[in-house]
C-alpha cells in the first residue's frame, strides 16, 4: 500500500474478522467443558492472548527495525495463516453444539440476553478491561518516546516483555476464581491494576517497566473472571453472549484509545493516568456490585 487511507480500510477489515475467532472459540469451550475445567482452559485461552499481545508488538518493534513494516507486516500475516491450519488441523470438532439456523430464535436469544443484568454487567467490564490495556500502552509509548527517555522502537518493543509476566500470572487467576469467587477477584485484580497505574507517575524507568507488569496482570485476570463469569451464567445462545461481550470490549478499546489521546494531548501521561485509574474504579464498581449474584 502506498496510501495511509488504504491501510486504514485493510486494518479495519483484520479487526472486522478477528473478533468472530474469539467470539466462536469462547462459545466452543463454553459448550465442551464444564466446572473448575472450564475455568482453566478460560484462563489459559487468556494466557494466549497475553502471549500473543507481546509477541505482536514485540516482533513487529524488531522486524519494523531490521527489514522495513511493510515486510514484517508480510511475516505477520504468514504466521497467522500457519496458525489457521494448525486450529483446522487439531481443533477437536464440537460435540455438545446445537445448531439453530432460526433467526427469529437468535433473537429471541439476543433479548433475553439483553435482559440478564450479570451478561450486561460483564459487558461493562470488559469494556473497562480493554479500554484500560489500549489506553495505557498506547500512550505510554507516547511517553517514553519523549524526553527524556527517547526510547526506540526496539526499545519500545522490549516494554512489552512486561506482557511475560501475565502468562504466568493468569493461569494462577483459577485458583482465585475458585476460591475467592469473580466478585473479590475482581475488585483484587483491579486494586493491583490501579496501583500500577500510580506507580508509572514516578520517574525512573525501571519502576514505569515494574508498573505496567503489575497494571497488565491486573488486567488479565480481570479479563479471564469475566469471560469465566459470562460461560457460568449463560446456558444457551454462548456465542451471542460471547458476541456481546466483544462487541462491548472492542468498543472499550476504541473509547480508550480515544479518550486517552485527549488526556495525553491535553495533560500529558499525568492526565492519560487520572483517566485511566477513572475507568478501572468504575470497574471495580461493577465487578463488586453489578456482578453480585443475588442471595
Amino acid at each position: 500500500m502506498h496510501s495511509i487511507n488504504w491501510l486504514w480500510w485493510l486494518r479495519f477489515a483484520q479487526g472486522v474478522a478477528v473478533p468472530g475467532i474469539t467470539v466462536v472459540l469462547l462459545a466452543y469451550l463454553g459448550e465442551e467443558f464444564s466446572g473448575n475445567t472450564r475455568i482453566k482452559l478460560m484462563s489459559f485461552y487468556v494466557s494466549g492472548t497475553v502471549l500473543g499481545g507481546f509477541l505482536g508488538r514485540f516482533l513487529m518493534g524488531y522486524l519494523t527495525d531490521f527489514m522495513g513494516w511493510r515486510h514484517a507486516f508480510l511475516i505477520m500475516g504468514i504466521i497467522s495463516i500457519s496458525g489457521a491450519v494448525l486450529i483446522w488441523k487439531n481443533l477437536p470438532a464440537s460435540q455438545k453444539f446445537e445448531a439453530k439456523p432460526q433467526i427469529s430464535t437468535a433473537l429471541i436469544t439476543l433479548w433475553h440476553h439483553l435482559h440478564n443484568r450479570y451478561i450486561l454487567a460483564a459487558c461493562a467490564l470488559g469494556f473497562c478491561v480493554l479500554f484500560s490495556l489500549v489506553g495505557c500502552f498506547t500512550y505510554i509509548n507516547l511517553y517514553l518516546d519523549q524526553p527524556p527517555y527517547n526510547l526506540s522502537s526496539s526499545q519500545l518493543a522490549n516494554i512489552f516483555a512486561v506482557y511475560l509476566i501475565g502468562m504466568i500470572i493468569t493461569p494462577l487467576s483459577a485458583r482465585l476464581i475458585v476460591k475467592f469467587g469473580t466478585n473479590l477477584t475482581v475488585l483484587i485484580a483491579m486494586s493491583l491494576s490501579i496501583l500500577g497505574v500510580l506507580i508509572t507517575l514516578m520517574h525512573p524507568l525501571w519502576v514505569i517497566v515494574l508498573a505496567l507488569a503489575i497494571m497488565s496482570s491486573g488486567i488479565f485476570i480481570t479479563q479471564s473472571s469475566t469471560i469465566t463469569y459470562i460461560s457460568a451464567n449463560v446456558t444457551e445462545g454462548r456465542s451471542l453472549a460471547s458476541g456481546l461481550y466483544y462487541m462491548c470490549y472492542y468498543a472499550g478499546g476504541f473509547a480508550g484509545s480515544l479518550l486517552c489521546g485527549h488526556a495525553f494531548e491535553s495533560g500529558g501521561w499525568f492526565m492519560t493516568a487520572v483517566v485511566l485509574i477513572s475507568v478501572q474504579l468504575l470497574a471495580m464498581l461493577i465487578g463488586g456490585v453489578l456482578m453480585r449474584k443475588k442471595a
